[in-house]
């Protein structure tokens, strides 16, 4: 769809213009049979052609179903919604419609969280999709009311305590969802996000979590929340470290190299003190790997390897410093580690001269914020050159303009680039 001030619906092809609309995601359209109810009428005339001349016929036809099918769930990007459309789909309104403004905002480089495309087992032409375990609203009365806070505390020590059921866990925090908001305290909105977030986890489904983790996420950020932003990218790079390697055939060179990074970082865990740099140099060597899986497993894997070592600082900072002479693109992703030493906030910049004052003058660099230009998600701490800060810089998904940098976005584990029209080393 077009980034401009206005578009059109990708389900009825209104004209929308900004800020109106809903963003969807490819699972969230395809598992709804009305939807494809509504794909079949919008193309019933070319289907008649073929000789499928109802829905029925349509559905019982294996070849155009999952032609149809293999075509709809493949589509990456987001799906801008008419409001009219909108009430084909099961679907946060409210989320749907901030999505749509911040996509407006940003010139369409926003994706919601889950974006991308579906598998084939979400798509549903058949029935209803599962009903939430929310249950249906109802009219509340006075000692509902004055109960729902002691309810709510119960439900969300049920939801935390340990051996509780994946399923009993999801139920409650969906159900919790229905009935707090990002003013309330107890249960925190964003924690219930990351209870659910961590139940979906442990049953491998990595899409669900990363989903909940992203919301969690973004309700930090609007709260200026670094503690709680630290703790979800955290959780996010946890997610990728356990997907990646399952991700990889058995045996295979690749799944051969992502276990070599496993045991890198691992050793670096187990091992409280270094004899010298080799364990660190060891992971940081995996950052060059054609692979981007590799690369990402190993950046992750740095992300989250403990340097407690005295040394462990000199030692990052030194190779970071190999990588910048040789203009490699491992230098940024090193430098990624290097900028968490900053502490930085969702909004801070850190200029070469305050970089020096924090990181000594090895560091010689500036530090800024970016967006992944896949998914929307204000990455942190990137390194860019020393007038990269005040020279205006863009993201993009692939290397664009005079000068660009490597960034591994946290949230979708997708390579993108800070670009620059005017080399700002110069």
């Amino acid at each position: 769809m077009s980034a401009q001030s206005s578009g059109v619906c990708d389900v009825c092809g209104a004209g929308l213009s900004a800020p109106s609309g809903h963003l969807l995601v490819t699972r969230e359209v395809v598992r709804e049979p009305k939807y494809w109810e509504h794909y079949y009428r919008k193309h019933e005339a070319e289907f008649a052609l073929l000789g499928v001349r109802s829905y029925e016929a349509f559905k019982n036809n294996p070849d155009l179903r999952e032609m149809c099918a293999k075509t709809l769930a493949g589509q990456s990007t987001p799906w801008m919604v008419c409001e009219s459309c909108v009430d084909m789909f099961g679907v946060d309104r409210q989320a749907t419609r901030r999505y749509a403004e911040e996509w407006w905002q940003s010139g369409g480089t926003f994706a919601p969280p889950g974006v991308g495309r579906a598998p084939l087992s979400a798509v549903n032409m058949d029935e209803a999709p599962p009903t939430s375990p929310r249950p249906p609203p109802g009219k509340e009365g006075f000692l509902d009311r004055l109960m729902r806070p002691q309810r709510v505390k119960r439900m969300w020590e049920q939801a935390k305590k340990i051996g509780t059921d994946a399923q009993t866990t999801q139920a409650i925090c969906s159900e919790l969802l229905g009935m707090v908001d990002e003013s309330s305290k107890e249960p925190d909105l964003g924690r219930v996000f990351i209870v659910r977030g961590n139940s979906y986890l442990g049953q491998d489904r990595y899409e669900e979590a990363l989903a909940d983790y992203s919301r969690a996420a973004d309700i930090f950020l609007r709260r200026k929340d670094l503690s709680g932003i630290l703790d979800c990218e955290r959780r996010m790079r946890f997610l990728h470290i356990s997907r990646i390697p399952k991700g990889a055939s058995p045996g295979s060179e690749k799944a051969e190299r992502l276990q070599h990074v496993h045991f890198a970082s691992a050793l670096m865990r187990i091992e409280w003190t270094y004899s010298s740099a080799t364990q660190l140099e060891d992971l940081l060597s995996h950052l060059g790997d054609p692979d981007p899986d590799v690369r990402a497993f190993a950046c992750h894997r740095l992300g989250d390897a403990p340097l407690i070592a005295p040394e462990g600082k000199k030692w990052l900072v030194d190779y970071y410093r190999k990588c910048l002479l040789a203009e490699d693109d491992r230098a940024a992703l090193v430098g990624r580690r290097v900028g968490d030493f900053l502490f930085m906030g969702p909004d801070d910049v850190y200029p070469g001269d305050i970089v020096w004052m924090k990181l000594g003058r090895d560091v010689a660099n500036s530090f800024v914020n970016c967006t992944c230009a896949h998914c929307g998600y204000p990455n942190r701490g990137i390194p860019v050159p020393l007038a990269g800060v005040t020279t205006p810089y863009f993201s993009r998904k692939d290397r664009h303009g005079e000068y660009s940098v490597l960034v591994l976005c946290v949230r979708c584990s997708r390579e993108f680039f800070i670009a620059w029209d005017t080399d700002p080393r110069h």
